[in-house]
């Protein structure tokens, strides 16, 4: 990613350079920073303008894939035509999680496969067998031939940001220009410099996880998103239909979809929009509530309290925009919420001389211990 620093401009742009995402480390792109000020200011005159533009210029790397977007088929099996016959268990008998390829992986608390070990995956994968935990982020292929292309979209990228920032002359997009650029490069950034992070895993090929997809679905922990889980498909199955078949959902047919819809569009015309509405509906999919057992063991068969969130995905689904109408009419009554916590908090801190915080979010639940004492002291 190549911008200004929000704080100095309004402006940013987005490199897409696959090739310098194989530095993987902050020392490699302060190094590229130099050079692009070092020639910069030996092609133009100093000028205010140059040396703001300078100062205001970060380099980062382009995110790249993470494991979870390798892996995760919540999504694809939330959305299955026969999800109904995946939930359906034996009569008389165990899930069949308990005989298939992945037995060994068994919790028997839970009565099902369950595990945050990805080796699990090993049958489809060694590389991900031997996978750091968490959620790591997979590196793209290097070519070397690429270096120049990369290199080139570097610095057309900085033309465009120099000329938004009005400190653009015409003899930057002169050959010779790039050539200097180039020339820097080669001396100060070795080609040797441009090796693969090892920190950094290489693309699995995401179609040899057919036995895993066909077994098991991949999610995610409650209240800890960075660390993947691997359970029974059925279990999850029947988890994502017992939900949908509560009373908090209703059947409705294709012609109160389709009345819907044109509802809206109603709406959006009244207010002069006219986005894009997808055909694709929501899906729910479970996470895995670790924390509801808190002496849980995998080995030992026990009145196991671990229990799914249902989490629903309203990503670029025909209710994308209903929700996001709904939260702009909400705002305010946020915004309202925001201020009453907050002097709650005040009020509180102002009589016991300490602060409790009234507002969390996902990475305190991640440090905040979830066990709370059982007994307090009688002044709180």
């Amino acid at each position: 990613m190549l911008r200004l620093r929000p704080n100095r401009s309004e402006y940013e742009f987005t490199a897409n350079i696959a090739y310098l995402s194989a530095y993987g480390c902050t020392p490699a792109l302060n190094r590229v920073k130099h050079i692009l000020t070092e020639v910069l200011l030996s092609i133009l005159p100093p000028s205010e303008a140059l040396f703001e533009f300078l100062y205001s210029l970060s380099l980062r790397l382009r995110p790249t894939t993470s494991l979870s977007q390798l892996v995760c088929n919540f999504a694809t099996t939330a959305k299955r035509s026969d999800l109904h016959d995946l939930a359906h268990m034996p009569d008389n008998g165990p899930c069949p999680c308990h005989h298939g390829p992945y037995a060994s992986y068994m919790d028997h608390g839970l009565g099902h496969v369950f595990t945050m070990d990805l080796s699990i995956l090993s049958h489809d994968s060694p590389l991900l067998a031997s996978s750091p935990p968490g959620n790591f982020r997979v590196a793209p292929p290097v070519v070397r031939t690429d270096r120049r292309i990369a290199f080139h979209e570097l610095w057309s990228q900085v033309i465009d940001l120099m000329e938004a920032a009005q400190c653009y002359e015409a003899i930057l997009s002169e050959d010779a220009s790039f050539t200097l650029f180039m020339d820097s490069v080669g001396r100060q950034l070795p080609d040797k410099s441009c090796m693969p992070n090892p920190r950094y895993a290489s693309t699995p090929l995401t179609e040899s996880l057919a036995l895993t997809n066909q077994h098991l679905m991949v999610t995610c922990i409650d209240k800890v998103p960075n660390h993947l889980a691997v359970v029974c498909i059925h279990w999850a199955a029947k988890q994502v239909i017992d939900h949908l078949d509560s009373p908090c959902y209703c059947i409705v047919s294709q012609d109160e979809v389709s009345y819907y819809k044109m509802t809206l569009y109603g709406l959006l015309d009244r207010l002069g929009l006219d986005p894009y509405i997808p055909d694709t509906a929501p899906y729910v999919y479970p996470t895995v509530k670790v924390h509801k057992c808190p002496d849980h063991d995998p080995t030992v068969p026990h009145e196991c309290s671990i229990a799914a969130r249902k989490i629903t995905a309203d990503v670029s689904s025909f209710l994308t925009w209903l929700g996001r109408l709904t939260s702009a009419i909400l705002s305010p009554v946020k915004l309202a919420i925001m201020d009453h916590r907050h002097a709650l908090e005040q009020s509180f801190e102002a009589q016991h001389g300490y602060r409790l915080r009234f507002l969390y979010w996902i990475t305190a639940w991640q440090t905040v211990p979830l066990n709370l004492p059982s007994t307090v002291l009688a002044s709180l």
